[in-house]
């Protein structure tokens, strides 16, 4: 997914939607998405143009009515809320209309890529969180502890991405703010990921077990095959993760959900998504997946696309309406 905006400037004033995050011992500087740069359509687009040389306001993904549509109805924040004493950056957008009388289902949202790469940005947000909000659902996202190229200082120990180590813990956080999130009815609680996130939210089931449903989108279930079809991806793993050198099946098993089906609740339907075409995580490690699956009693759908690459492509909008009417049946 492109990175429609490189970075949300800091914010200052508190909002308070119907749903909000602020009682939680956890989280602070709750501030509004829809303000700084991004408060007006013209403002967010004028900004990418003076910032992003070559940017083409005509090809644009969004529109100004989406832009309003969505800021009208919904509630769309950024927080940060405090991990190992690790300040992180998290998302919430919820409907503005929430009733206190009739909580809503959440949904935790995580995200690909790794350190500063596929962190979610306003662009980002749009296209994946506000549908889901649209259609009567709080997300919560996180963009996982920061890397240490992006910090001045920084705790040598467990601050940093590790793929699937000690940001796990940033993971699990947002379950416990769920948990106490007023408006929100946390036995109705699902969980998507994208790409890595799907590693991240296979981990998430595996040590939540209340959660109802997961849905991966093109994703990373067998670290080990992964690593094999590609070099690079091997040589960001060495770098990330501590202890691969020493034990490396065992950092890749630990994160390849593939290999610990066994460990997730039951029942715990499953949506995967994919592109036959995928260059990023090969069609066959969802097969395989689907595999394990079926080995181990867990209900769950594969939706394969001839075509559209790791990003889905042309099949984006069939893969959210799928997601949307997967989660109406299991929230």
């Amino acid at each position: 997914m492109k990175r429609f905006l490189l970075a949300l400037p800091l914010l200052f004033s508190t909002t308070s939607g119907a749903l909000t995050l602020e009682q939680h011992p956890q989280v602070s500087r709750v501030n509004s998405c829809f303000s700084g740069m991004t408060a007006s359509f013209e403002r967010w687009v004028s900004t990418m143009e003076k910032r992003k040389p070559g940017f083409d306001r005509s090809r644009f993904p969004f529109t100004q009515a989406q832009f309003d549509a969505y800021k009208d109805t919904l509630d769309c924040e950024t927080f940060v809320y405090q991990v190992d004493g690790i300040a992180i950056t998290g998302w919430q957008v919820s409907p503005k209309q929430a009733s206190q009388d009739k909580p809503l289902p959440a949904v935790i949202y995580n995200r690909g890529g790794n350190g500063r790469y596929g962190q979610w940005v306003f662009g980002s947000v749009m296209h994946s969180l506000m549908p889901l909000a649209e259609a009567g659902y709080a997300v919560i996202a996180t963009n996982l502890r920061p890397d240490p190229r992006d910090m001045k200082h920084y705790v040598a120990n467990g601050d940093y991405d590790e793929f699937g180590g000690a940001e796990h813990q940033d993971v699990l956080a947002l379950w416990s703010i769920v948990q106490s999130w007023s408006g929100v009815d946390a036995d109705r609680t699902g969980t998507v990921g994208s790409s890595r996130g799907a590693m991240q939210s296979f981990m998430l089931a595996r040590d939540v077990p209340s959660l109802k449903t997961l849905v991966s989108i093109s994703g990373a279930t067998d670290i080990s095959a992964i690593a094999k079809a590609r070099p690079k991806f091997k040589k960001m793993l060495q770098r990330r993760i501590p202890d691969f050198e020493q034990s490396p099946n065992t950092a890749l098993n630990k994160r390849s959900a593939v290999t610990w089906v066994d460990q997730l609740p039951k029942p715990l339907p499953v949506l995967l998504i994919h592109a036959k075409d995928d260059d990023r995580v090969p069609f066959d490690t969802a097969v395989a997946m689907t595999q394990a699956l079926t080995a181990h009693g867990q209900p769950h759908q594969l939706m394969a696309f001839e075509d559209g690459g790791h990003n889905l492509g042309k099949h984006r909008d069939d893969a959210q309406q799928a997601i949307l009417a997967w989660l109406a049946e299991y929230l």
